[in-house]
């Protein structure tokens, strides 16, 4: 059973609560199903579109994705909204997981939904990030802001505003923004070669079947007008810091990442609450006290 704790707010105030700190070792949990939901939710997009959809188990195909993907992942922010110090970043974060489950369930709310999971995870990631050091800073809100810029562009696009310019804009932001993680996360010697080696394989794979490379990007994670080099690089760059959250035990960090490259070029409301869920967790590693 949870005990509640007496702890103060970001403005002050006592609130009763459970505790943050056991609220947190479930959070880790939480954010591995949300990671796993949002990549079999690419996979299926991605399979069912080609010629190898008969291979996919019934059960793949049965699961409605577009409902259950923001449910999952608006059930998920719900709890990391939970565990969270400051105040408004909490905030945010509910916004963000009640609006991704309300625009899953109720069709007429997808306009407002969608805008509203966008701004929930400005506002969670805006007050997460780091305020100390000058060029830590600056990288932090720099490749924040080409993630959330990255969203809102390919969201646009989505919805037909300028779609044929938007769209690979918010695709190019992504993958340069996926490029300059390390930057941000930090990197090593042995992240730099995973992450060489990734940007390797895809570049290398693009090349050698170009169609069904093309194919897949589109289909499952939405990506159009990018060229195949940078899409490499920007995978190999999540690649890098995803390794050194690992290597430094950062599995808040690590799951960040991957619910970044997850949700892909964000056009859908599944892929932007994956988008925003990733962005605003990779920024609670300079926001957190504990």
């Amino acid at each position: 059973m949870i005990e509640p704790t007496h702890e103060p707010g970001a403005g002050g105030g006592g609130t009763l609560q459970p505790s943050r700190d056991r609220l947190r070792r479930y959070r880790t949990l939480a954010l591995v199903a949300a990671a796993a939901v949002a990549a079999l939710h690419a996979a299926v997009g991605a399979i069912g579109q080609s010629q190898f959809a008969e291979s996919l188990p019934g059960i793949a195909t049965a699961v409605d994705w577009r409902v259950g993907t923001p449910v999952a992942l608006g059930a998920v922010a719900l709890l990391v909204a939970r565990t969270v110090d400051d105040d408004t970043a909490t905030v945010g974060l509910v916004g963000l997981g009640t609006f991704a489950l309300l625009g899953a369930v109720v069709g007429d709310a997808l306009l407002p939904a969608l805008c509203a999971v966008l701004l929930g995870g400005a506002v969670a990631t805006a007050r997460s990030l780091p305020r100390g050091r000058p060029l830590e800073t600056g990288i932090a809100w720099g490749v924040a802001i080409a993630l959330l810029s990255a969203t809102a562009a390919s969201l646009a696009g989505a919805l037909g505003v300028e779609p044929a310019t938007l769209r690979p804009f918010g695709a190019t932001l992504l993958f340069l923004g996926l490029l300059a993680l390390p930057l941000w996360t930090g990197a090593g010697p042995v992240d730099a070669a995973v992450g060489a080696f990734v940007a390797a394989l895809v570049a290398g794979v693009g090349a050698q079947a170009p169609v069904i490379t093309g194919a897949v990007l589109l289909s499952g994670l939405s990506v159009v007008g990018t060229p195949l080099l940078l899409v490499a690089v920007g995978s190999g760059g999540a690649a890098a810091a995803i390794s050194h959250a690992i290597r430094r035990r950062e599995s808040v960090v690590a799951l960040g990442v991957a619910l970044v490259l997850a949700a892909g070029v964000p056009t859908s409301l599944p892929a932007a609450a994956a988008a925003m869920l990733g962005v605003s967790t990779l920024a609670l590693r300079g926001g957190e006290t504990a």
